[in-house]
């Protein structure tokens, strides 16, 4: 097709819904999509075959409601390799996908480099449009609720008092209601009394549930980025979420994560996996 065209039929016979396998070797292989757009950004595509086997298992774990850990080596396109079969699965099927990094590296090369490369890439060549955003820690968040009591509060001196207004215009402007994106740091007394505190938070029975900046950032993206905070897995904050991805520098973190009990290695994970009656996850071995 013609630069800036959608492809008609870029994976098949019915486009996304078609056989995850055909899509994936369509993007990862050769003559794919990635080999396509890499070289117009400067960047040069070497076709592999851990990369599309990963990206395979992936779809198949994430079509199935499996449990998947890989473990691939440096230069293997992980990040890729997860991220194409995800955005595909969600797109599909209405869902949300969490992607919980172990360093803040990773998030930045996520929402800084990789994310908008596909979102731009897919949405000219699939017509496929989906959303994504970083999530931080609930109290990075301007809570509206405890923003208009501490309005009414007058409870600042002059300095706080002046801070608080500009927090004010801030949260009125601001897409995200970040404190990362203020123009100045708050001084921790005042960003105290506006902040989202997770036990103070009236979660849907709150009236200004709908203008949280903390849900709105959940509600609204077919992937979420973020730490490994519990609450960011939460199926009460992310409703549709069905699919957790855990990406670390080294195998022992994810039994951490992925087992909630601290089994520090692969095979302590899968023990605890078992224990719980879970489906024996499928491994990528590249």
């Amino acid at each position: 097709s013609e630069a800036g065209e959608a492809d008609s039929d870029p994976f098949g016979e019915d486009g996304a819904g078609a056989d995850e396998t055909v899509n994936l070797d369509r993007f990862f292989g050769a003559e794919g999509l990635l080999a396509r757009a890499l070289p117009g950004e400067g960047r040069r595509f070497e076709e592999r075959i851990e990369q599309r086997i990963m990206a395979q298992a992936v779809a198949r774990a994430a079509e199935h409601r499996h449990h998947l850990l890989v473990e691939a080596g440096t230069g293997t396109g992980k990040s890729y390799a997860y991220l194409a079969p995800l955005i595909l699965w969600a797109v599909k099927n209405d869902k949300k996908v969490v992607i919980a990094t172990h360093t803040k590296a990773l998030q930045g090369q996520l929402v800084e480099r990789d994310l908008p490369f596909l979102q731009e890439l897919m949405l000219r060549r699939m017509g496929i449009d989906f959303k994504f955003a970083l999530c931080l820690g609930s109290g990075n968040y301007v809570c509206p609720r405890r923003l208009g009591k501490a309005e009414m509060g007058g409870l600042f001196n002059q300095g706080d008092a002046i801070e608080l207004g500009n927090i004010q215009s801030f949260a009125r402007e601001s897409p995200t209601g970040r404190n990362v994106d203020l123009s100045f740091e708050p001084s921790p007394r005042v960003w105290g009394q506006v902040n989202r505190e997770s036990d103070l938070c009236l979660g849907r029975a709150c009236p200004l549930y709908e203008d949280s900046f903390f849900y709105k950032a959940r509600r609204e993206q077919e992937l979420v980025v973020g730490g490994w905070e519990p609450g960011l897995c939460s199926h009460k904050d992310l409703g549709s979420l069905l699919v957790g991805v855990y990406e670390c520098d080294r195998l022992r973190y994810a039994g951490e994560v992925g087992s909630g009990m601290y089994a520090r290695t692969r095979a302590g994970l899968l023990t605890r996996m078992r224990a719980a009656e879970l489906a024996e996850p499928p491994f990528a071995d590249p």
